[in-house]
């Protein structure tokens, strides 16, 4: 049965995914980052705009800067600062590293199940990390979505800046990650249940 578990192609092509995942999506944010080279940056308002007009409420852009309206409005700061450029870099960075950290997480565990050691102690404690980084993630990037969309406003349109927080969506975008790494703490408990009972029939055998 292990054998053709291990043989099978679903372990192959998932270990395939997890390392391009750890591998190649940090790098995909550096190299697109390093690309924008003008340092352009934009936040897109998720209001609706109709008529393709500005509305009363969006302002007047200072110079640098400009507000495009394409079904909902975009403020755009063209050669931002280097400080603005790298906070609007900051969720996107941050999510990379925390896939990657889950994916290297999960590859090792893999690697240890077809290895014939479901249970083991580095197994329950890698589980933990991964509730841990998907709980940090589930937290730090929505708030530093909201700081970035705070910053990019507030260099458009300072009179229109929202709240550092207010585009914080807390109930619908937080909760649910913090939910899921829960589940994964829950299932890091059973492993190390999982554990102790290993060493104890190993003990009467």
């Amino acid at each position: 049965m292990d054998e053709r578990v291990r043989r099978s192609a679903v372990p192959f092509l998932l270990r395939g995914f997890l390392r391009l995942l750890a591998l190649t999506l940090p790098l995909f944010v550096l190299f697109s980052a390093l690309e924008a080279t003008d340092r352009r940056v934009t936040w897109l308002d998720r209001r609706s705009v109709y008529g393709g007009e500005l509305p009363p409420w969006a302002g007047t852009p200072r110079p640098g800067s400009s507000l495009e309206v394409d079904g909902q409005l975009r403020y755009v700061v063209d050669h931002a600062s280097v400080g603005l450029w790298l906070i609007t870099l900051l969720p996107a960075l941050v999510l990379a590293l925390a896939i990657s950290g889950v994916a290297l997480l999960c590859l090792r565990l893999m690697h240890e199940t077809y290895a014939g050691r479901p249970f083991s102690e580095h197994g329950a404690r890698r589980l933990r990390l991964v509730a841990g980084v998907v709980g940090v993630a589930g937290v730090a990037v929505p708030l530093f979505s909201s700081v970035s969309a705070h910053a990019v406003v507030a260099r458009v349109v300072p009179s229109e800046a929202p709240g550092i927080l207010d585009r914080w969506d807390f109930v619908s975008v937080t909760i649910p990650w913090l939910v899921v790494a829960l589940l994964v703490l829950a299932v890091a408990e059973a492993f190390d249940v999982g554990v102790r009972l290993a060493d104890d029939v190993a003990g009467l055998v």
